[in-house]
């Protein structure tokens, strides 16, 4: 039982992995835009940085929602199935 137990956490720590690289990323992409439409709006770096946060912590509020509304999902249609 307890090397199915480090299995588990194994790959939870993957996952987590996982999910902070794709912040990671979005948050390059959201600074690179930014920074790409800056010469236009004259915005400071230190708003780039919020704005970003922002954004990034909202996609990964969506995404976490989401996908408790999917076990949730999963979870009745194993219990109809019983």
């Amino acid at each position: 039982m307890s090397f199915r137990k480090s299995k588990q956490s194994s790959e939870h720590r993957k996952v987590l992995v996982q999910k902070m690289a794709v912040m990671l990323i979005i948050q390059a992409l959201i600074f690179l835009a930014f920074a790409w439409v800056d010469p236009v709006f004259k915005v400071s770096l230190f708003w780039f940085m919020v704005i970003a946060m922002g954004v990034t912590v909202a996609i990964t509020v969506l995404v976490h929602l989401h996908n408790i509304k999917v076990d949730v999902t999963a979870q009745q249609r194993q219990v109809v199935d019983k």
